[in-house]
């Protein structure tokens, strides 16, 4: 039985990363591809890809930094180093 393999990612656009808000999202794809999807024409400003992981928790583990912090759609107001700490903490609990 093959294991349902996803990934978990943050991503930011300068001004956006300035405020303190990081883009959280899962994806099955390659998270890259993800964010080049988002950078179409009419939008003002680029995203670019802070951290991703590989996890097959990775629908449990998007759903608990989007409660654990406040949030707006697929945006969390967290900085990027409690962001990525908080994902690795989480993770080896699912794990």
């Amino acid at each position: 039985m093959e294991i349902n393999k996803g990934r978990v990612y943050l991503a930011s656009t300068e001004s956006e990363l300035k405020n303190g808000w990081l883009k959280c999202g899962m994806t099955t794809r390659e998270s890259k591809t993800r964010i080049l999807e988002g950078n179409v024409a009419s939008v003002r400003e680029k995203y670019e890809m802070l951290y991703t992981i590989d996890t097959p928790h990775y629908l449990d583990l998007e759903k608990h930094m989007h409660s654990k912090y406040e949030n707006q759609k697929e945006w969390i107001k967290v900085s990027l180093p409690e962001a990525v700490s908080e994902i690795k903490k989480s993770g080896k609990r699912l794990f």
